[in-house]
């Protein structure tokens, strides 16, 4: 059965004009009003991101491990950028904090921190990190408001986590739920607008059916994030990855520069406060 035909209206804005513009990967369709590349899967199917879930066959969480130690500048700039609208410490909470890397970052300037990570293999590489100084919890997002110790927070941020997730607005409902009022939520995501996605088609590495269900627009991020009460939202395209060198951030930088004009980055970065009562 053809996805096209079962889908009527886009999941993000209600948009009408659904098509399939990816021939060999046809559970991928795409609103053609707000430019959200989405799949259709139940909420409930069992398959979906079990790796990350799944101590032996994590191959995305062995990957991470190996590349610690290049994602160190990564996790000191991320740090920067998200601090920036943040001069003071308070309680931040991430979701899909993996090893742990950039809640350090957050801990040693004076945050008080909370994770909340999945994957067997980095939950316990975050823990020994921390010591047990810092909660890391294993449970989905869907069932974790019980069990988190430092509601409301001041920040949530969620790095390379909403694409993922069946629900689309799963994740800008639970950290509006569990934000103070002028608290912030940020989030990092690819870019279904990227140049790669036009270059590299059917091949994009974004593409990857049992893991990536939501790849949002500028456009489409902040229609989610407005339509769960946020305000002053933010979506910012940009550039680079986790492991670039030096030399290629700066390389990179100017790339970036044209192609944030024309929205054709690689990610997006987006900000959304939650409104002062």
């Amino acid at each position: 059965m053809n996805p096209e035909n079962e889908v009527k209206t886009c999941p993000v804005c209600d948009g009408t004009q659904i098509g399939t513009p990816f021939t060999s990967l046809p559970s991928f369709l795409e609103c053609r009003n707000c430019g959200l590349l989405f799949q259709v899967r139940h909420k409930d199917d069992s398959s979906l991101n079990r790796a990350y879930e799944d101590e032996e066959e994590d191959a995305s969480a062995r990957r991470i491990q190996a590349e610690e130690e290049e994602r160190v500048r990564y996790y000191h700039d991320l740090f920067e950028r998200i601090a920036e609208g943040h001069p003071q410490p308070g309680r931040v909470l991430e979701i899909g904090c993996g090893t742990g890397g950039l809640l350090q970052r957050f801990q040693k300037a004076g945050w008080q921190c909370e994770g909340i990570e999945p994957s067997p293999r980095l939950r316990r590489i975050a823990e020994e990190s921390f010591g047990g100084s810092v909660p890391i919890h294993s449970e989905r997002i869907e069932s974790i408001e019980m069990d988190l110790t430092s509601i409301p927070y001041d920040l949530i941020v969620g790095i390379d986590v909403i694409e993922h997730l069946a629900d689309p607005v799963l994740l800008s409902q639970k950290a509006y739920d569990c934000l103070a009022t002028g608290g912030t939520l940020f989030l990092q995501t690819p870019n279904a607008g990227s140049i790669r996605r036009y270059l590299q088609r059917e091949s994009w590495e974004q593409l990857a059916p049992d893991e990536h269900l939501f790849i949002h627009t500028a456009q489409s991020l902040k229609r989610l994030l407005e339509s769960t009460g946020f305000r002053e939202v933010e979506v910012i395209p940009f550039s680079g990855s986790t492991t670039d060198s030096p030399a290629r951030s700066v390389a990179m930088k100017s790339i970036g520069t044209l192609l944030r004009w024309m929205g054709m980055n690689n990610g997006l970065w987006a900000s959304a406060r939650k409104e002062k009562a």
